[in-house]
């Protein structure tokens, strides 16, 4: 009991205090925000944008964090709809296969299925649209992507999604496949690469490709790559200041003996 009156007739003990010298609980955070404002207004303008940016940037990730959430619930939902085949309103046809979809899911990722769906094309009032310009798989894949938001594309798989994208439109499918291709491209895939992408009027992809090129055409030289291009391409290249050539010959022999 003596002990307990001392504590309680010391103010360091109260329990509006912390045993430091100042209040506790909701005294507290009124006196660390006061504190707070003077150190704050004592820093320099530089700091005090920093630390603001900061707070904008932790704002956004919170922010960032519910539309996750929010994103997760829905695309969980979009796959089961999809596998239950409930609410579908379009079947699309590849090969043998045909997949009960939604044409709001096709519209809202592929321009190519917008207007398909929205303009007088004989599609638009049939109730089965086929598709002769992919693979079973490839579909599948693109589906996948479209209901689930799952990251789909692989390097051994990135050749027949990119097609797949550039012809439905698909943007965001496209990027990525291009993506994975430059991680990996090689001296025994560019030029393939740089056809392929001429092809599909992937413009960054080419683009990449026919630098690699460029910047590896000694090594190229060394195969049989040179020979199966056109006298078009090897123009193109020859015509570029960034071609490294370390043998003239070699161009003297592409253009007038192939």
């Amino acid at each position: 009991m003596l002990t307990e009156s001392k504590c309680i007739s010391n103010d360091n003990c109260h329990p509006a205090h912390n045993g430091l010298g100042y209040k506790s609980s909701n005294y507290d955070d009124h006196a660390i925000d006061i504190g707070l404002e003077r150190k704050f207004s004592d820093l320099d303008l530089l700091t005090k944008n920093r630390i603001s940016h900061l707070l904008s940037v932790c704002a956004g990730l919170r922010m960032e964090s519910w539309e996750a959430k929010v994103y997760k619930i829905l695309c969980s939902e979009l796959t089961q709809l999809y596998r239950d085949g409930c609410f579908t309103d379009i079947i699309i046809q590849v090969e043998a296969k045909q997949f009960q979809c939604h044409k709001v899911i096709l519209s809202s990722f592929s321009p190519y299925f917008k207007a398909m769906f929205t303009v007088q094309m004989k599609e638009s009032k049939e109730s089965i649209v086929k598709l002769p310009f992919i693979d079973v798989a490839t579909f599948e894949r693109v589906l996948d992507f479209m209901y689930s938001g799952k990251d789909v594309v692989t390097r051994q798989a990135a050749f027949e999604l990119l097609e797949a994208a550039s012809f439905m439109q698909i943007g965001v499918l496209q990027e990525k496949c291009e993506e994975i291709l430059l991680q990996n491209v090689s001296i025994g895939n560019c030029f393939t690469l740089w056809q392929f992408a001429k092809k599909l009027c992937c413009s960054r992809l080419e683009n990449a490709a026919f630098r690699f090129i460029l910047r590896n055409f000694p090594q190229m030289s060394e195969g049989d790559t040179l020979l199966h291009m056109t006298l078009q391409d090897l123009k193109s290249l020859f015509e570029d200041e960034n071609i490294k050539i370390q043998n003239e010959d070699l161009v003297v022999t592409l253009f007038y003996d192939g």
